[in-house]
């Protein structure tokens, strides 16, 4: 496929789409049903961590984009491009933590969603300018399913205030209405 730009592109795209059908759902739902879950695998003395998971989740929605950015730069070759990619990410990593570690850990967190969007950023840039699949069209082609996983979401949200005892029963409740 590297030879041939539109067939690239269509496969980026299918990918892109894909992926996002099945990683956003999880991630929002994830980060929705992060208090029961705690409650049920790891206890109450555990719930300090939910904050921080949630958090997490909105990092696990963006990384898997970056990832497919950075195949069309292997696909074309382009290790020169993944490897100052690499390193400027890198850098830009390492003072979000330096400049948010005075504040804590969710500060920190706050830090790396940001240097993600920042990745996401940069890595869709290059397949913009390779094989012509901007950072504009790509969320054109995962907006639809972001928007019908945040609906899922709330409703699995909602459903955090039914009426059940059990934190197990709440989450099988959630889960199976996600």
């Amino acid at each position: 496929m590297q030879d041939d730009m539109a067939r690239l592109k269509r496969g980026t795209r299918k990918a892109l789409s894909s992926l996002a059908m099945v990683n956003f759902p999880l991630m929002i739902g994830l980060a929705v049903v992060a208090k029961p879950l705690v409650l049920v695998l790891l206890t109450d003395k555990w719930l300090p961590c939910v904050p921080y998971l949630q958090l997490l989740c909105v990092v696990g929605m963006l990384y898997p984009l970056q990832v497919i950015n950075l195949d069309v730069l292997i696909a074309q070759g382009r290790s020169d491009l993944f490897f100052r990619l690499e390193i400027y990410k890198k850098a830009t990593i390492t003072a979000a933590i330096f400049l948010t570690a005075r504040w804590g850990i969710t500060a920190m967190i706050y830090g790396q969603i940001a240097t993600s969007f920042v990745a996401y950023y940069m890595n869709s840039y290059y397949t913009g300018k390779l094989i012509s699949y901007p950072m504009t069209e790509q969320f054109k082609d995962f907006f639809p399913v972001l928007s019908l996983a945040s609906l899922m979401g709330f409703g699995v949200f909602l459903a955090g205030y039914l009426p059940l005892r059990n934190n197990l029963a709440l989450l099988f409740s959630q889960v199976s209405i996600g």
